[in-house]
This record gives C-alpha cells, sequence and structure tokens, in this order.
C-alpha cells in the first residue's frame, strides 16, 4: 500500500517537466503515476484473484459518456484529492472482496466478471480524472504554450517561429554540475587532454565576454581530432517529420582555435538509429560572437533530431550560447 505517495511525488513533477517543455519526462512520470493509481483497481489483499481475475471479454471495459473530473485547481488539491481516490477504491476492494471469494470458491463465472469489472470500470475513470486533472493544471495555471499547442493541434507537427531547443542558452542548472538538457559526448574515449566545460560569467573578468546572454556558455577546449561535443540529451530530442523544414542556428565565440569548431544536427529514424549528420559553417582562430546559421529538410524516415555544439581537433578554445532550432514553412 505504499503506492499512496504516489500523488504527492508525481503530480508537481509531471506539471513541471511538461512546462518546462519536457514532455518525454512529463508524459513517462504520469505513466508511472497511472499505474500506481491503476493498481489500486486490482483485489490486493487475495493474490490468486490477483493473477487470475482478469476480465473476459475485454471490450465491455470501457467509460464511454464519463466526463473525466479535474482533482483540483492546484497540484497540492489534486495530489491530495487523487489520494483520497486511490484510498477509496481500496476500501470498494475490501468490501467485496468476501463476495468475490464466494463467488469464485463456487465457480460462478458471471459474478465474478461483474465484481471485477465493476472494479476495473471505477480504475479507469480514477485514470481518466488523473489525466483531465494534469491538463487542467497546465492550462490553468499557464498562458497557451508549446504544450496547449499540441492538444489544440495534434496532427500538425511542431509549430512554427517556436525555438524548439530546451534550455537554449544553457542557464538552467540539473543539478548535476551540468546544464540541464545538455550531455557531454566523447568521440576518442582515450583522450585525457580534451576538456568540456560549463562556463560561468562570475569566474572571468567582465571584459573577457565568455557570455553572449546571461551567466552561462558552453565550452570545448584541447580537443582531439575525433571532436568533443554539447549535444543534448534525449529526453529533450526534438521530434520531426519528413518534409518539414528548421532553421539551426547559435553563436560561436574562438580563441587560437585550430581543426573546426561547429554546429551539427544528427537525424535519427526509428529506434533511435542515426542516419545522416548535417554540419553548419566552420569557425577557427580567434574571433568574437558570431552567429552562424543552416537550414535542414527532414528527409523520409526520420523522427527525431538533435544538436550539437561541437568542436575537432582544436589546440584552443571555443564557446557557444544561444542556439536555436526553429522550424519555418
Amino acid at each position: 500500500m505504499g503506492a499512496y505517495w504516489a500523488p504527492g511525488y508525481y503530480v508537481e513533477r509531471i506539471v513541471t517537466a511538461i512546462q518546462e517543455g519536457k514532455f518525454a519526462d512529463g508524459m513517462r512520470f504520469l505513466g508511472v503515476l497511472l499505474h500506481h493509481v491503476e493498481d489500486r483497481g486490482a483485489f490486493a489483499y487475495w493474490p490468486d484473484l490477483h493473477k487470475k481475475g482478469n476480465l473476459q471479454d475485454l471490450e465491455a471495459l470501457h467509460i464511454e459518456g464519463y466526463a473525466p473530473l479535474s482533482l483540483g485547481e492546484t497540484v497540492a488539491e489534486v495530489a491530495a484529492n487523487l489520494e483520497l481516490r486511490m484510498r477509496e477504491m481500496i476500501k470498494f476492494g475490501e468490501r467485496k472482496v468476501d463476495l468475490l471469494k464466494n463467488s469464485y470458491d463456487a465457480e460462478n463465472a458471471e459474478a465474478v466478471e461483474r465484481i471485477v469489472f465493476e472494479f476495473h470500470q471505477e480504475a479507469c475513470r480514477a485514470a481518466a480524472d488523473t489525466i483531465e486533472s494534469v491538463a487542467h493544471l497546465v492550462d490553468c495555471e499557464h498562458s497557451a504554450n508549446y504544450w496547449g499547442y499540441w492538444l489544440e493541434f495534434p496532427n500538425a507537427g511542431n509549430p512554427t517561429m517556436l525555438n524548439l531547443v530546451d534550455n537554449p542558452s544553457f542557464e538552467r542548472d540539473d543539478g548535476s554540475g551540468h546544464p540541464d538538457g545538455w550531455v557531454v559526448g566523447w568521440h576518442n574515449l582515450k583522450d585525457k587532454l580534451g576538456q568540456a566545460t560549463w562556463d560561468w560569467s562570475r569566474k572571468h573578468s567582465v571584459f573577457s565576454k565568455v557570455v553572449r546572454s546571461g551567466e552561462r556558455s558552453l565550452k570545448l577546449m584541447w580537443t582531439p581530432r575525433e571532436g568533443i561535443e554539447w549535444r543534448q540529451r534525449w529526453p529533450v530530442a526534438i521530434e520531426a517529420r519528413p518534409g518539414e523544414k528548421y532553421r539551426c542556428s547559435g553563436w560561436m565565440k574562438t580563441q587560437d582555435a585550430t581543426g573546426e569548431t561547429y554546429l551539427a544536427v544528427y537525424l535519427y529514424k526509428r529506434g533511435n538509429k542515426l542516419c545522416e549528420t548535417i554540419k553548419g559553417a566552420v569557425v577557427s582562430g580567434t574571433v568574437d560572437w558570431r552567429q552562424l546559421s543552416f537550414e535542414v529538410l527532414v528527409p523520409e524516415g526520420v523522427e527525431k533530431i538533435r544538436l550539437a555544439c561541437r568542436s575537432d581537433g582544436n589546440a584552443g578554445a571555443a564557446w557557444f550560447d544561444d542556439v536555436e532550432i526553429i522550424r519555418y514553412e
């Protein structure tokens, strides 16, 4: 019965993730919460029935005509009311378990099916209310955003004229010492010289300009010939559809840079299989902040794209800030 903590733990995380644009994380958190909610729709005190008491007629299980309810106006209200709902479901099971056991022992399959069906229907209603409550919190606490766009236009693909990159200026901290949504990738695991750091303007003189905006930037230096990069983490990879056009851009600064420093977009097919890499213009030498951009036309079979800030064979240093991936018509 330890799952009663789930609403208090997950509701806030679901809403926060969606508001920050991390929709895949939000849906994963919602999936875990729904599992806990639906698990209250099983007769937990009778293991034999828990294993065997499944409905035979799955097509009969539906909540057609049921209008899902919002369980509150705040995260705290939704969490508290959802926990209460889960406890009520268990009380329902406790009231019915003796009747169900007697029907089971008497091999009265029709009676067993009827009781189990009633219990499962309530689990379906509770799950629907959970989803409705999350959508209500997002819609009511904040103005229309990317989440609202997807709800209204589910088949339209990504919206246009909106930066789809999560944490594009690298200001947000995930608590791990790395910018939220970004991870370092080494293309030569034996290299011991190259560095990838999350640079901070407060560590430098105001004249050094290691950031273009805010207080943070990404830095790569002394990179091996094979390269080092900062790339988007999988949870914030951008869903894409064949035929969509994207403009990718970012600001770069270099100091005594050799080799090639550039932005790259990785294109992935189903199963996260890399099928193509598109590189932007290369920067080298000593260059103050400069914005470079390039375009990507999504080919057939591609489902996801990720942006990377990369430097190959660089004996100097390079900084990146304010990156964008924008879909345009």
